[in-house]
């Protein structure tokens, strides 16, 4: 593999980030609603751009962690992003899983599928250990992704701009188990 992997799923590709997002990336970033809890706020169109700019050189100086655009397949539409990286608000700089998705996309699953897709790489390819989520305890939608991905509240830290956070966990160990009781329904 290499920073040009693509990844899919039933649904989904999870493939770089390219200057052709854009539209679709200031879409979800100029959003009260889907920024709610994100440290940055909405962002304007030009922020946007230098945005996607720092995530494209971002996701080839980062590799083998990945930054991806959650793609449908059925549409070919841009619905989000997908980060699985250093988290680097932590000491130690633990590895994270972020999502977000557009909201008129919403309720669909994405957030999961893609979540789950990058956390399997993170567990199977690169032989993590541990995988974290911070999720703001009012942002019960992002909480459910945390939960249904089988992550668990581990303790609450302090976030810029946020306040205290539940910091979601997940290890290799319980991400066994968890996909074993997944392929078991």
């Amino acid at each position: 593999m290499n920073a040009d992997t693509v990844f899919e799923t039933e649904r989904l590709i999870l493939r770089p980030f390219t200057g052709d997002d854009l539209d679709a990336v200031f879409e979800r970033t100029s959003d009260p609603d889907v920024m709610l809890y994100q440290n940055c706020g909405t962002l304007t169109f030009e922020d946007t751009r230098t945005g996607l700019e720092r995530t494209i050189r971002a996701a080839l100086e980062t590799w083998p962690f990945a930054i991806r655009a959650i793609v449908v397949k059925a549409t070919n539409q841009n619905v989000g992003v997908c980060h699985l990286g250093p988290c680097h608000r932590l000491e130690g700089h633990p590895i994270e899983i972020s999502y977000s998705i557009v909201r008129a996309r919403w309720g669909n699953g994405y957030a999961t599928e893609a979540s789950a897709r990058l956390i399997q790489y993170g567990f199977e390819s690169l032989d993590l250990a541990e995988i974290i989520a911070a999720v703001n305890p009012k942002n019960g939608a992002s909480a459910r992704v945390a939960e249904k991905l089988g992550l668990s509240v581990r303790e609450k830290v302090e976030w810029p701009k946020q306040g205290l956070v539940d910091l979601y966990t997940i290890t290799k160990e319980a991400y066994a188990d968890w996909r074993r009781a997944c392929s078991n329904t």
